[in-house]
């Protein structure tokens, strides 16, 4: 049923407008003396959605809101550090060297912005890039490669991808949604799609599990009409551009409530203790518990099993966020679960009320593979620290014909050429630099610095040993064809056999230049022409071919008889 497909892609979305939108309407109930089962539902949702704007902190919040306002310089390092078992022989001494440096001053409200970064392979060797924004031109260049800044014009970005043979679709239009969307525009549709969703839940849709839990139960048709009803609200609103509304009654089209069951489609279960369930069908089960610090969230689907941990917390100077994922096996007893990966991802916020502000950042993620009792773990741990110094301005130099090479202004002909330039000189930067780091290209320890480009080497070198194997497999084929058509004559043969054996030499000695075979140590046609003159049909011979132990091919044929 076409409508079930749209079913579980959406379910989500309405789960989460429930939660959010409409988590809070009875929460001012402070008794639950005559409430009904909807109220109940709403008072504890209510107290879910709370701890989850908790999360919020005004300090990040100014910090943020700082930073779109007043000028700033700012430094950091990002680093890496990768474990992987050693039978994989990648030397991570120089992945673990790797790191990327950056300063750099920004001023938002001016639209300038210029960021100096270092990817450093060691103490000595290092591939600098800089980066430059001046109101609509922006700019980049490396030392290494070019002198000048490369610079667009980016209020001409259209003409530019057409000068390349690039089209991109969609541009313009998307420039102007953003100029023509504002943040209240796009909270007051949230409120109407609130109100859309909350006329569409009926009283009886709410009911008591128990004295702790309450829930809200909703089957197909219920479902699809919401979508239905929401759908409508958002093809009548004004931030939908008219030429992508036949996408929305496509939408429409495709939601057969006719057909739909009155069967629980998906059901939210929240109790007294901040716990709320999501149970849809079709779809992982989904379960939010709340914590003094923050949340658990489960998934559980077939035989695996997410859980997400996120936390908060903050003192006077220092605010920190945490988030967490592990992966293992859905088995009912713990002690049979199998961890099969984990995420971590940590913000720290320091000294944000200070005129220099830190900023650090931590991302981790571990795969584990276990056979028998062997565990081989490969893991990812990046760390981005930076500072912020607010200033009173900062000045950026401009970028025009005397700094830059506007890239706009150059024709075809000139681009290309640019390009191909460029290509070279960064060719031969690279190759320097990997010698000097005593790899080949294909080892360059950033690679193997992220999951992704190991993914990728891995899936390169197994491509190039199939495609090995299979001309290994084409060559001993051929190598097999080729000998057939003489060992099929091996042993003792008419005259007849034997003179039709020579005729096949004399024709791959004229055909095959590179694979000569020799009977009686001759190749010569003529004198092979006049072999098959001596052979007397009545007679028997006995036929060897023999082997060239390099090329495994027949290289040569004895005649007896």
């Amino acid at each position: 049923m076409k409508s079930k497909k749209i079913l579980i892609i959406v379910l989500i979305i309405v789960a989460i407008l429930l939660l959010v939108l409409g988590g809070g309407a009875f929460a001012y109930f402070k008794t639950d003396i005559f409430k009904t089962d909807e109220q109940l539902f709403y008072k504890y949702m209510g107290q879910v959605v709370e701890k989850i704007q908790n999360f919020e902190s005004e300090k990040v919040s100014n910090y943020f809101q700082k930073l779109e306002t007043t000028p700033y310089e700012n430094n950091g390092k990002l680093t890496v550090n990768v474990t992987m078992p050693e039978e994989i022989g990648v030397d991570l001494s120089k992945v673990n060297n790797l790191n990327i440096t950056f300063s750099g001053k920004t001023d938002k409200v001016n639209d300038i912005k210029e960021q100096n970064i270092q990817l450093n392979y060691t103490d000595d060797i290092s591939f600098p890039l800089e980066y430059r924004k001046v109101g609509n031109m922006a700019g980049i260049t490396s030392e290494l490669i070019i002198k000048k800044y490369l610079a667009v014009d980016l209020d001409r970005l259209d003409d530019l991808l057409s000068k390349l043979g690039i089209t991109v679709e969609g541009i313009d239009e998307l420039s102007k949604l953003e100029e023509r969307i504002s943040t209240e525009e796009i909270k007051a549709e949230l409120e109407k799609c609130k109100q859309v969703l909350l006329n569409n839940v009926k009283e009886t849709n709410f009911s008591k599990i128990d004295d702790n839990s309450f829930a809200l139960t909703l089957n197909e048709q219920e479902i699809l009409t919401i979508m239905q009803a929401i759908l409508g609200e958002l093809k009548t609103s004004s931030l939908i551009p008219e030429e992508n509304k036949n996408q929305i009654d496509a939408l429409l089209e495709n939601l057969d409530i006719t057909n739909a069951t009155t069967d629980t489609f998906i059901q939210i279960v929240v109790n007294k203790q901040g716990t709320v369930k999501l149970i849809i069908e079709d779809a992982p089960e989904i379960t939010i518990q709340t914590t003094p610090n923050g949340l658990i969230i489960n998934l559980v689907a077939d035989e695996e099993k997410i859980t997400i941990e996120m936390s908060k917390a903050e003192n006077e100077n220092k605010i920190m966020y945490n988030v967490g994922a592990k992966i293992e096996s859905a088995s009912e007893s713990e002690e049979d679960s199998e961890v099969t990966g984990n995420i971590n991802f940590s913000a720290t916020y320091a000294n944000l009320n200070a005129s220099n502000a830190s900023e650090q950042y931590k991302f981790s993620i571990l795969f584990e593979n276990q056979e028998e009792d062997d565990i081989q773990e490969i893991g990812y741990d990046y760390t981005l620290d930076t500072t912020k110094t607010f200033v009173d301005t900062v000045e950026v130099a401009d970028l025009n014909s005397n700094t830059a090479v506007i890239l706009n202004d150059c024709d075809a002909q000139y681009l290309q050429d640019l390009v191909t330039i460029i290509q070279s000189q960064f060719a031969k930067v690279y190759t320097n630099q990997m010698q000097s780091l005593g790899v080949t290209n294909g080892d360059n320890p950033l690679i193997y610095a992220t999951p992704i480009g190991l993914y990728a080497m891995f899936t390169a070198n197994m491509t190039n040993q199939m495609i090995n194997n299979a001309q290994q497999i084409t060559t001993e084929q051929e190598i097999e064809a080729f000998n057939v058509v003489f060992t099929n004559y091996q042993g003792a043969q008419t005259g007849v056999y034997t003179k039709a054996l020579i005729s096949r030499v004399i024709a791959n000695n004229s055909s095959n230049p590179n694979k000569i075979v020799t009977i009686n140590g001759s190749s010569d046609e003529t004198a092979l022409t006049n072999l098959i003159s001596q052979i007397d049909v009545a007679k028997t011979y006995t036929i060897v071919c023999n082997i060239n132990e390099i090329t495994g091919l027949v290289n040569s044929i004895n005649i007896y008889g």
